[in-house]
């Protein structure tokens, strides 16, 4: 073969593999959204036609030429029908082909004729021509088509269609869209479209109806258009929200529950009282007046949103397959909302995120994907010190699925009032009290200390290991001298209950994964606390199903005792003993007979300090306290230990003079 024919061939192979790898790359992205199974389908396809083109020019026999052919040219045909396709999908755009299944089946009824009359007669491709039977210049001499009458009178002029839909509707939307974000990813996708049209259609379709043949070309100019596209859906994938503070409006009011209640960074909210909708926005509003960064995904349009709770900056997602110039994902795109949440909170820590669209969001996909989806954002709800608030709404899910949705959230109200919002599970604890259980799985060091714990509080427990306990622990500390690892010893504890607290103390970091793998085997109610040994487990014992996991090498039972009134401070404490924020960091306050503390409660103090300094402790005569009775009243000779967000607290300088004093 001339080294000519061989440079086409090579490049018609290199061509398919890139669009190949390409197609795999933007699946492997999200393999739920539509828009990432379109494109790759596409460039499936093409890469199809690319190789049935090189298997085609290398072929000595002309049957089996033409069957490559054949197959090149199905693979063609499919990839420009899916093109438009792609095309209304990327945009929402609503036509006639996309109200229903049936509709898009019609819409790809010429494809299957065309399909068939390739394979089963001679009237797209006749025949095909030897090597050197018509000139095209170059010292070329490859195998050619001869067309057939459906070519000639219909698809010569159909393969350019699609191509020209695409370029004019996004081309319409760029015109017309507000959305910066939206612009930058169209630019991309029209660089792709266009190189096709701008050059592949008139040397590829026009001049050789002319006479006029160019050496094969159109495999180069796909190649660009799947790279300038591929560009697009990866931007497509992650939403740039760009956030500004909340002015207070002058139009909304808050009541006092709402004024009294407090957060927990690193927490999340579930609101179930009857105007769920209402106290979720108005609880999340009243903390973004307070200086507070937040995001609202919402299935509501977002102009009703902001007119009905007066938002003027705050960046609003809505949830919605219609096309809109409003910032939007599509029902299904559960990767691009989580990537899209992860870069707004990387970018914004400790700041509030709405998650307004729980009914919608599992009606379109189902429960265990939107649980999911809730556990992996509540990773990053702690990692970033954010809040997550989410209204029940309408929510129709069985018993079972409600149960095992609650324990999702931190926080959870009780239907009729905002208890859970006063930011302390010790105020959950109070609401049924002696109705709360504790099982300790394990003993070792670890929980000795959390043991000290419970005694200190009085609060009754049982302990669980078959290992032989020699401290004679007081009666209130139930010990069952038992392998919980075993399934019926598990069993006869009845943790499948909501008020169960399971604490999990294993030395092994592989039994303490076993043990919650066992526990969420039999029940979803109860709520489970981990300590793990290494780094690489906390991850892992949070997909098994852990609500809380503590590293032993941080600070060991006392946190995990802290962990049970004060969950938000542990996740500060974690942070400030590792280098994952630079801005928290442990401060002594020494409080003199001048400080404007004294007198003061924890509650107080805490809300004096209010987002710049979170009381972690009091020391008394070197004797250390735990702050879980908010009306404490600090006294002359107090320490109380805080964890201080250095950026706050430099911009506070009210704050500044309890440094001094």
């Amino acid at each position: 073969m001339d080294v000519n024919n061989v440079n086409i061939v090579t490049i018609s192979f290199i061509a398919a593999a890139i669009k190949l790898l390409i197609a795999g790359y933007i699946y492997s992205k999200n393999r739920k959204a539509h828009i990432n199974i379109l494109f790759a389908l596409i460039f499936l396809f093409q890469g199809i036609w690319d190789l049935g083109k090189g298997f085609m020019w290398i072929t000595q026999t002309k049957d089996l030429a033409f069957m490559f052919g054949k197959i090149s040219y199905a693979g063609y045909i499919i990839s420009i029908f899916m093109f438009a396709h792609f095309s209304w999908k990327y945009l929402n755009r609503k036509n006639i082909f996309s109200k229903s299944k049936l509709s898009t089946f019609i819409y790809y009824t010429p494809m299957i004729v065309l399909l068939v009359a390739l394979f089963a007669s001679d009237l797209l491709l006749a025949d095909l021509l030897a090597p050197g039977a018509m000139h095209i210049g170059f010292n070329l001499e490859l195998w050619m088509y001869s067309y057939g009458i459906f070519y000639n009178y219909f698809f010569v002029v159909f393969q350019i269609l699609p191509f020209l839909y695409a370029f004019i509707i996004f081309i319409a939307k760029y015109v017309k869209t507000k959305d910066t974000d939206l612009k930058k990813r169209l630019r991309y996708i029209i660089a792709g479209v266009s190189f096709p049209i701008i050059i592949g259609i008139p040397t590829g379709v026009i001049l050789p109806q002319l006479g006029i043949r160019l050496p094969p070309h159109n495999n180069i100019l796909t190649l660009i258009m799947s790279v300038f596209i591929g560009i697009g859906i990866l931007k497509y994938k992650f939403l740039s929200i760009t956030s500004s503070l909340e002015k207070p409006s002058k139009n909304i009011s808050f009541s006092t529950d709402i004024k009294n209640s407090k957060f927990n960074h690193g927490s999340s909210y579930l609101i179930e009282n009857p105007d769920s909708k209402d106290t979720a926005y108005h609880f999340f509003l009243y903390n973004l007046y307070q200086g507070n960064h937040g995001f609202i995904l919402t299935a509501t349009n977002p102009e009703e949103i902001r007119k009905k709770y007066g938002l003027t900056s705050t960046p609003i997602a809505w949830l919605t397959d219609t096309e809109t110039d409003e910032t939007s994902f599509g029902h299904h795109d559960i990767e691009q909302i989580h990537g899209t949440i992860e870069q707004f909170m990387q970018e914004n820590p400790n700041s509030f995120v709405m998650l307004d669209s729980l009914p919608t969001l599992i009606k379109h996909n189902n429960f265990r994907k939107i649980q999911y989806l809730i556990k992996r954002l509540n990773i990053l709800i702690k990692k970033h010190s954010g809040v997550l608030i989410a209204p029940y709404g309408d929510l129709k899910i069985s018993k079972k699925e409600r149960l095992v949705l609650g324990t999702e959230f931190t926080y959870k109200t009780a239907k009729g009032r905002l208890a859970s919002l006063t930011g302390s599970m010790i105020d959950l604890y109070k609401q049924s009290a002696g109705k709360e259980k504790f099982i300790i799985l394990g003993y070792n060091t670890v929980t000795k200390s959390l043991l000290e714990e419970f005694i200190a509080r009085k609060t009754p427990c049982t302990l669980v290991s078959p290992k032989e306990i020699q401290i004679p622990y007081p009666k209130f500390v139930k010990i069952i001298k038992k392998d919980p690892l075993i399934k019926e010893v598990m069993t006869s504890l009845n943790i499948d209950a909501s008020n169960v607290n399971i604490l999990i103390t294993y030395a092994s970091d592989a039994h303490s994964i076993l043990a919650v793998n066992l526990i969420r085997h039999l029940t979803q109610k109860a709520k489970v606390l981990v300590e793990v040994n290494r780094e690489k487990y906390v991850d892992i014992a949070r997909k098994a199903g852990a609500n809380e996991v503590v590293a032993s090498s941080a600070i060991g039972g006392k946190l995990l005792a802290m962990s049970l009134s004060h969950p938000s401070v542990v996740e500060w404490f974690m942070d400030s003993l590792t280098p994952t924020n630079k801005n928290l960091e442990v401060q002594e306050l020494s409080i003199s007979s001048k400080s404007p503390l004294i007198g003061k409660s924890i509650l107080q103090a805490d809300k004096i300090f209010h987002n710049s300094m979170n009381i972690l402790s009091v020391s008394k005569q070197g004797k250390y306290d735990l702050t879980h009775t908010d009306d404490y009243k600090i006294q002359v000779g107090d320490t109380i230990i805080v964890i201080v967000h250095k950026i706050r607290l430099n911009k506070d300088k009210k704050l500044m003079k309890f440094f001094r004093v």
